[in-house]
């Protein structure tokens, strides 16, 4: 119970128990209480509304707060949604970046090899000419050398020929001359035998005339020595003229390279024998 009521109460009680109070007291007193019932009820209800006001004060407050941290967690919300987008955006143009770069790194790599590539091409092309031109020289001196080599050979082919054909012409007068030495000194030993034919006659002759003549022409007799010394001289003059004239005959068919060979086959003429006399 308010003060108000307890109040009321205690006035009823004091004008019940008294009875003296007046009319006009207990209208002032009605009024009283009633105007402090009131003003009491006023201040409730200015309380109550007070309160009311304060508790939707207090709701919208709560309510402002909540949209406010709504609001902020929607804030935060988006802006996190858009540090996602922008992290998400930049990691796209990062991964964006990333290939572009690799592939940018790609593509020199590709140039790079490509022109190594051509630069290795560049220097087996280069390393190709050069061998070619070497292969070019060596061909071309293979060649100079083969034709200086074929030149070389059919000179010296010439010169063999030339040779082979002066020692043909050599051998053929070479045997020319052998053969005409052949044939005078068979026909010198024709004439030697002959000769000899002639002087065995001559000897057998001579021993026939000795055996009429009692060997008076025999060189142990008297007129045999006369006449063996004529002989003996004219044998010396003989002698000589024969040697020298078949020596300058022998020297015609001698050649000009050889030592001149005897000729034993005149060895009974050029001694000028026992019947040299009677040639």
């Amino acid at each position: 119970m308010s003060d108000a009521e307890e109040k009321t109460t205690t006035v009823d009680v004091e004008e019940t128990n008294n009875a003296e109070t007046t009319q006009a007291a207990e209208e002032a007193a009605k009024k009283a209480a009633e105007e402090e019932a009131a003003r009491v009820a006023a201040e409730k209800a200015a309380e109550e509304e007070a309160s009311r006001v304060a508790a939707e004060k207090a709701a919208e407050e709560e309510a402002a707060r909540v949209a406010a941290e709504k609001a902020a967690e929607e804030e935060a919300a988006r802006v996190a949604a858009e540090k996602a987008a922008e992290e998400e955006a930049a990691r796209v143009a990062a991964e964006k970046a990333a290939e572009e770069e690799a592939a940018r790194v790609a593509a020199e790599e590709e140039a790079k090899k490509a022109a190594e590539e051509e630069a290795a091409r560049v220097a087996a092309e280069e390393e190709a000419k050069k061998a070619a031109e070497e292969e070019a020289a060596r061909v071309a001196a293979e060649e100079e050398a083969a034709k200086k080599a074929a030149e070389e050979e059919a000179a010296r082919v010439a010169e063999e020929e030339a040779a082979k054909k002066a020692a043909e012409e050599e051998a053929a007068r070479v045997a020319e001359e052998e053969a005409a030495k052949k044939a005078a000194e068979e026909k010198e030993l024709e004439e030697q035998m002959a000769e000899l034919k002639r002087l065995q006659e001559l000897n057998n002759a001579q021993w026939k005339l000795g055996q009429e003549t009692n060997f008076q022409n025999m060189t142990h007799t008297e007129a045999g020595m006369k006449k063996t010394e004529a002989y003996n001289r004219a044998r010396v003059v003989q002698g000589f003229m024969h040697n020298l004239t078949h020596t300058t005959q022998h020297n015609t068919y001698a050649p000009p390279i050889r030592t001149p060979k005897r000729n034993n086959t005149n060895t009974i003429v050029q001694r000028g024998m026992m019947f040299g006399r009677f040639r």
